[in-house]
């Protein structure tokens, strides 16, 4: 009899997706971040600083919040007591989970909803992601919106084949605005379960998509675990080189200063228009996080970017010195405000969102006769910040642009996906209203929050629903 089984603790419904595959002996859990809109998330709030956890007190924040997968064996044995124990049982309502001998983690991409638990794991537990994810985690790590971790940090290569024994993990990449995301593909004797991570195919590598789908089709998979982020049929699109198009179009004609704010994490987007900004012979101003964020990413070996022409004129940026925290290293020359005030139709200042009061200066003072543009390559913003943004850009009378495009797949792009793998079932997960999506016909199955299911009945049951 199969041992292969999965239990779902979040992301059933909404973001946070984290599913444990067990076989026999061997665990294997995919995703390791936390909700949005959760207890704690950088997102979700007004303020100029977002809620953080306690270091040395996060994984037990996380566990007794609901927004970790209650397995102690995942976590920092420091913060692991018995008490703590009994809660979180007693949060998830004294259910029993499957114990294994061996677990280690694989990690899609470096979304919070996907890795923000990471920083907190156990020392030494095997934590599977690409090799450009790393990267990208490198930077973010070096730029310090996360903690390092005691993980052992496994980067794989596309299609890398790990053997856990009882089932082999094939690494696939996938297209995302995350810079490294990837899915995988879980083989057993008897199963084969994929599971998409978060994708697109309005993104740089849409034939990875394609490619996925080969895979799953030649493999002949039985399960699929895909996000379903956006269920039902919307308007179309723009892809990312129609969001850097607009981009240069805006940098081009504009007489004054251009402040750029996009997503960190989508670091082929900000590559290419920190590039395009030199190449109309503009100069590039970014805040520090920004800048450490993304030199590192590069330096750590990225291939998405391999080549890139950013490299030859990646001495000619510049970090905001007034962004800069006390004694911290810079990885380019800095530009003082004052500088930037007189130099304004020159430039293009690369900023998140808590660096707006920089608008006060750089708007009131110096030559006003050239009006500035603010673009935002949807960046993550709630509606509070949206209202916060909009009356930045009402009082100093900038123009605004919103040139971004969603990083996950179309309704008609999920469709097409499960129809083309024609699993025995599919899951669609990260998402707040799953039954939404149509499924081409294939079974579907909608686990429960805390739910342990054997494969076998999973497939069954979804074709009896069917």
């Amino acid at each position: 009899m199969s041992s292969d089984r999965l239990t779902f603790f979040n992301g059933t419904v909404g973001t946070g997706v984290q599913v444990l595959y067990g076989n026999g002996g061997t665990g294997l859990l995919f995703d390791f971040g936390i909700p949005h809109r959760g207890l704690i998330d950088a997102f979700n709030v007004a303020t100029f600083d977002p809620i953080r956890l306690f270091p040395r007190r996060g994984a037990r924040q996380l566990l007794l919040g609901g927004m970790a997968p209650p397995i102690m064996e995942l976590y920092d044995e420091a913060q692991i007591d018995q008490p703590l124990k009994r809660s979180v049982q007693q949060l998830w309502g004294n259910k029993s989970f499957p114990e294994y001998d061996s677990l280690s983690v694989y990690i899609s991409h470096v979304h919070q909803d996907h890795i923000a638990i990471l920083p907190y794991a156990r020392e030494g537990l095997k934590v599977y992601m690409s090799r450009d994810t790393h990267s990208l985690y490198r930077g973010i790590v070096a730029s310090g919106e996360y903690g390092d971790t005691k993980a052992a940090i496994v980067p794989l290569d596309h299609l890398t084949k790990v053997d856990f024994g009882g089932f082999i993990m094939h690494m696939i990449e996938m297209d995302h605005d995350a810079t490294g995301a990837a899915g995988i593909l879980i083989e057993s004797s008897e199963f084969k379960i994929a599971f998409t991570g978060d994708w697109t195919r309005n993104g740089y590598h849409p034939e990875r998509i394609d490619r996925f789908i080969e895979l799953c089709r030649t493999k002949e998979v039985d399960v699929l675990i895909t996000e379903s982020t956006h269920p039902k049929p919307g308007p179309e699109r723009a892809t990312e080189p129609d969001v850097v198009k607009k981009y240069i179009n805006i940098v081009k004609e504009a007489e004054g200063m251009v402040y750029f704010q996009s997503l960190p994490r989508n670091v082929e987007r900000m590559t290419n228009c920190i590039h395009e900004a030199v190449t109309a012979g503009r100069h590039v101003a970014l805040d520090y996080g920004l800048a450490v964020l993304w030199s590192e990413t590069l330096r750590s070996g990225i291939k998405a970017l391999e080549g890139h022409p950013v490299f030859d004129v990646m001495d000619t940026v510049r970090i905001v010195e007034a962004t800069v925290p006390d004694g911290m290293p810079l990885p380019f020359g800095a530009i003082t405000v004052e500088e930037m005030i007189r130099r304004k139709s020159e430039l293009v200042y690369f900023l998140t969102y808590p660096s707006l009061p920089m608008l006060i200066e750089l708007e009131t003072m110096g030559d006003r006769s050239a009006r500035s543009h603010y673009i935002v390559g949807n960046s993550p913003m709630n509606p509070d910040q949206q209202v916060y943004l909009e009356k930045y850009v009402a009082q100093f009378g900038m123009a605004l642009h919103k040139i971004g495009t969603s990083g996950h797949a179309s309704a008609a792009a999920l469709s097409d996906l499960i129809k083309r793998i024609s699993p025995k079932a599919v899951i669609p997960m990260h998402s707040g209203n799953p039954r939404a999506l149509d499924t081409a016909g294939v079974p579907v199955y909608y686990p429960e929050r805390g739910e342990t299911i054997a494969v076998r009945e999973l497939i069954a049951s979804a074709a009896k629903q069917s």
